[in-house]
């Protein structure tokens, strides 16, 4: 069985947690109630007696409601369910006489280092930029279960936002915060990298929308924090500033308002360095179509990354973006590597306009907080990664839970989406985009990546119940398809061909040869799923 980080294994963080136990309360020690399949046992913890006979359902919320059924035995206060078999899924699980939870089993953990994951989380919600990050680190429970609830996920890189002040109150003086802290670690012994984006200067010393009233405060306080926080994995800073035309992140009425931002921005790329010339930074979060502040931020500003709202150009006039980003880099001969920051939760909100000729499943998608489809599509774009908001919009907070209103008790439920973005993340990190599938009916978004030798296939389709049948020829012995929850199924041709039928979740066929063709059939008639019956399976 896989060990477990340490802080997994604490059955309660306070006396007060454990003090009063409900008549039914059915739980476990995982954020989200969350298992992956290369764990043993689903291990829920029960207010049943030691010694008693656990009867236990699982109900597969993803696969038709499937229902699973056992037995154990009750030990050390556990219900422990073997998970040898089941699908990669969300369930219910159940134990008869105490109730039920939601949470899911995960596909086994893929691990990988942080620069290589194509989707970054960003803890964020438009109103409050400061309590959307600060919830888990202030819940006892969530604070030391989160950070493994992100690598389960496949969020390999999560990044939060606070005020400065928080921590630097006045020049020269700093408060610690050891929950903070404490979130900060968990995050970098799970194989997570905790990340900062810097909203602006200390309130007391100009504020987040202008320029710092003293430079050498700011210098000061930065270099305080980055040095207290690299040791915890903090290696990397975005930064925003004239970055839209609404102002909200900086006051471009100011006086010389974009050379002001440019000195912002190297004063504090130079701070950063001092502390450790590996520290990555990353800048402007552009977000106003202007083409003179791009360039002058390419010609006269010192940073690593270039980062711009959105990914498409034509989603609205002011949003400006891959396509005017890499023109000016050109134009310029100033090239820097690209990331497509704060756009991933709003992909419901896109409507049909000039990207659906482009990216049809993107400007149609309905499937509110899944993030899947846009990681592809970014790629297409050139870039690197993409930072996908987590945040609070028409009363959903996507794809969990609205953790505002539940700060007490567990405060994260996963919902499927969270399935289908793990699959994603895991496909396409540290992968190459090779081309588009050519031949690709409308319906139908495709493309051909690589990853060492393997070379592979992501596809799905635009309409939710429209499918489009794909042939492939192979001169291997078989493929793997992975399905949009991770599930795994090998593929043997015959006379060297295969039929999948690609929906509107995301499909990925990997083992394919260089020579491998793909074929879209436009049949009319449903085909017989050739798939053979494992028979009947026993828990044990």
């Amino acid at each position: 069985m896989r060990r477990l980080p340490l802080a997994m294994l604490s059955v309660c963080i306070a006396l007060s947690f454990c003090a009063i136990r409900p008549l039914h309360a059915l739980t476990s020690d995982r954020s989200g109630h969350l298992f992956t399949q290369d764990e043993e046992y689903i291990v829920l913890n029960t207010t049943l007696a030691n010694g008693t006979n656990a009867n236990w359902t699982l109900t597969n919320l993803l696969y038709n409601n499937e229902s699973i059924t056992g037995t154990s035995v009750v030990q050390n206060g556990q219900v422990r369910i073997p998970t040898r078999g089941l699908l990669a899924s969300e369930y219910t699980f159940a134990v008869a006489g105490d109730g039920s939870i939601n949470g899911g089993l995960l596909p086994p953990l893929f691990d990988y280092h942080a620069e290589l994951t194509p989707f970054v989380m960003c803890l964020f919600t438009d109103d409050q930029i400061v309590n959307n990050c600060r919830i888990a680190w202030e819940n006892s429970f969530e604070r030391t279960r989160e950070p493994y609830m992100w690598r389960q996920l496949g969020m390999r890189e999560v990044r939060v936002e606070f005020r400065f002040e928080e921590v630097n109150p006045s020049a020269g003086t700093f408060t610690w915060e050891p929950n903070r802290e404490t979130y900060f670690t968990l995050l970098r012994d799970n194989f997570v990298r905790p990340t900062i984006k810097i909203v602006g200067s200390q309130s007391w010393n100009g504020n987040i929308r202008n320029y710092p009233t003293s430079m050498a405060n700011w210098r000061s306080g930065l270099q305080g924090i980055a040095q207290r926080y690299h040791p915890l994995g903090i290696d990397k800073y975005y930064m925003v500033g004239r970055a839209d035309e609404q102002s909200w992140w900086w006051d471009t009425t100011q006086v010389n308002a974009d050379a002001k931002y440019v000195d912002f921005v190297n004063n504090t790329n130079d701070v950063l360095k001092m502390v450790d010339p590996g520290i990555i930074f990353v800048a402007p979060e552009n977000w106003s179509y202007d083409w003179q502040f791009t360039d002058l931020l390419l010609s006269s500003a010192t940073f690593d990354i270039f980062s711009a709202d959105f990914p498409c150009d034509t989603m609205d006039a002011m949003y400006a973006h891959s396509g005017l980003t890499f023109r000016e880099m050109a134009k310029l001969n100033k090239w820097k590597p690209f990331v497509n920051t704060e756009e991933g939760g709003r992909i419901h909100n896109w409507t049909a306009n000039a990207d659906a000729k482009f990216y049809t499943g993107l400007a149609n998608q309905q499937i509110t907080g899944c993030m899947d489809t846009s990681i592809l599509v970014q790629y297409d774009l050139n870039c690197l990664n993409g930072v996908f908001m987590l945040e609070d919009w028409t009363g959903m907070y996507e794809p969990f839970e609205n953790r505002l209103d539940n700060l007490t008790t567990h405060m994260t439920v996963v919902a499927e989406q969270c399935w289908q973005t793990r699959v994603a993340a895991d496909a396409l990190a540290g992968a190459h985009l090779m081309k588009r599938v050519p031949g690709v009916p409308p319906n139908t978004v495709a493309y051909i990546y690589r990853r060492g030798n393997d070379r592979f296939v992501g596809a799905y389709t635009s309409e939710a119940r429209v499918g489009q049948l794909a042939e492939f020829t192979t001169s291997r012995s078989s493929l793997t398809m992975v399905d949009a929850f991770g599930n795994r199924y090998t593929m043997v041709p015959t006379a060297g061909k295969v039929r999948i039928l690609f929906t509107n979740l995301i499909t990925f066929v990997h083992g394919l040869a260089d020579d491998d063709t793909i074929a879209f059939i436009p049949n009319t008639t449903n085909e017989t799923p050739r798939i053979l019956s494992p028979g009947t399976l026993t828990a044990t």
